[in-house]
């Protein structure tokens, strides 16, 4: 019997809502990895790199803002 927790949206949503937006946004790349990933997912996942690249910007990471800038593209 497999004792892992399935991830959802909002368990991603409650984690970035906590503050961990590094546990969310691997939360998140976790629920993309499934190819029947939702809307709900993508969005989770979208918010997740949003919230990154404020973070990269606001430490003046350019690359960082870059490399999640174009994450984010992929999703169009």
């Amino acid at each position: 019997m497999n004792d892992e927790k399935v991830i959802t949206s909002n368990d991603v949503f409650a984690m970035r809502r906590s503050g961990d937006i590094e546990q969310a946004y691997k939360m998140a790349k976790i629920l993309m990895e499934n190819p029947n990933h939702s809307e709900w997912d993508i969005r989770a996942f979208a918010w997740c790199i949003i919230d990154l690249i404020k973070r990269a910007k606001k430490h003046n990471q350019s690359e960082e803002v870059e490399t999640y800038s174009a994450e984010l593209k992929k999703l169009k």
